[in-house]
């Protein structure tokens, strides 16, 4: 009954980096002074397409080094589906990198934030990462 008087806001999801922006995006995200942790994970949600939950909830034994493949169970989906993602050279380095660093896939101590709320502004066009 209150459907009537109650407007939904509009969604706005927001609009991918245009294909010339992607090249300069990943250089200065390279050469970004910013922690670690959240260049790194940010390098990753690009080369590999996951969305961020996914790869906050991601642990070691889901990483198959030998096979190049990250298997993310279906309980970390958005469609409760498990979902093989294929690993590149360079995700496999990134991966290698944080391993030895830091031991575990994505510390969830401070100063190493990487929550969505982090992730999310440097995944934008205006990102002055």
């Amino acid at each position: 009954m209150l459907k009537r008087f109650i407007k939904r806001p509009t969604i706005r999801h927001n609009p991918p980096l245009p294909w010339q922006e992607i090249r300069p995006f990943m250089q200065a995200l390279d050469s970004w002074n910013g922690f670690f942790i959240t260049r790194t994970a940010l390098q990753l949600l690009a080369l590999t397409f996951v969305r961020t939950v996914e790869l906050r909830r991601a642990t070691w034994d889901q990483i198959d080094f030998t096979g190049a493949t990250w298997s993310i169970p279906a309980q970390n989906m958005k469609m409760r589906r498990p979902h093989l993602v294929p690993l590149s050279k360079q995700v496999v380095q990134l991966l290698t990198e944080l391993h030895t660093m830091t031991g575990r896939l994505l510390p969830r101590a401070k100063p190493l934030n990487t929550s969505p709320n982090n992730l999310a502004p440097c995944q934008n066009a205006e990102c002055n990462c």
